[in-house]
């Protein structure tokens, strides 16, 4: 994906390599059940290793897995995604055109969370299997080339690495909420690999990896505002302090969160 401004520059898109914090270990529990398509995930049978679920809402597995997930069509899988988001977030935010750069980026770091608590639950091999589906619900793909974002790509990639990993404590990478320094005063023009143009969000900020009062790397997030499904999916994130890699709000100045990053790059020039 490229983001430019209309009618000239577009921006390079690169992907961060994003570092997980390591912690204390935890051996994954040996006796597991066989997967099943319940509404809701099997239990561990009981064993004194055996963790404790981190999934405890609802899912089906029917829609989301499997045969049925490949045949639905992309807004059918969307539908699909937002139920189970739904089911599982209270209250969810609906959001529009004219969201803020906060208010998305809280939007998606709740759908992030309840996707991750799904990955990190083990005790059904099809936790995993939706997880890596619901990717498709939150990141760009090109509807011409129906070429993956890298920010596709990036989370993909996240989210295999977390099922893999038997570190305790490792988690999705992505900007804090509460740690947004500058984001775009509403959607701008943007064009994609295959040159068609979407509207466009830029959010600023420090990932959630921080310890104590050590914030976490700077980084930069793009979404693409979605007209069909009145959401927003990710495009890409960058470092911020990357000097190879433009940051862009659009035409407008960014909105200022942070006193210290008033003066700091907002153009492609």
């Amino acid at each position: 994906m490229r983001l430019k401004k209309t009618g000239s520059i577009a921006l390079a898109a690169v992907v961060v390599a994003l570092a997980l914090c390591g912690c204390s270990s935890e051996p994954e529990a040996a006796n597991t059940p066989s997967p099943s398509r319940s509404s809701e995930p099997t239990t561990p049978l009981a064993a004194t290793a055996a963790p404790t679920p981190n999934f405890t809402g609802a899912i089906d597995y029917d829609r989301l897995t499997g045969d049925a997930w490949m045949t639905l069509s992309a807004l059918d899988k969307y539908a699909a995604c937002n139920e189970f988001f739904a089911a599982n977030i209270p209250g969810e935010a609906a959001m529009t055109q004219n969201s803020t750069g906060p208010e998305v980026q809280s939007w998606f770091t709740k759908r992030l969370d309840v996707v991750q608590a799904l990955v990190l639950d083990k005790s059904n091999d099809l936790n995993f299997e939706a997880a890596k589906n619901i990717v498709d619900c939150l990141a760009k793909i090109d509807n011409v080339s129906e070429e993956e974002s890298d920010g596709h790509k990036g989370l993909l990639s996240e989210i295999v690495g977390l099922h893999q990993s038997s570190i305790e404590g490792n988690h999705l990478v992505y900007i804090d909420p509460a740690q947004i320094t500058r984001y775009s005063d509403g959607n701008y023009d943007a064009t994609s690999t295959t040159s068609l143009p979407y509207k466009a969000l830029s959010v600023e900020g420090y990932a959630n990896n921080g310890f104590g009062d050590m914030k976490g790397q700077l980084l930069m997030t793009y979404y693409e505002w979605t007209y069909e499904e009145a959401a927003y999916r990710y495009v890409l994130t960058s470092p911020a302090y990357d000097t190879t890699v433009p940051l862009y709000f659009g035409d407008k100045p960014p909105i200022v969160v942070d006193p210290s990053r008033q003066n700091a790059r907002a153009d492609q020039n």
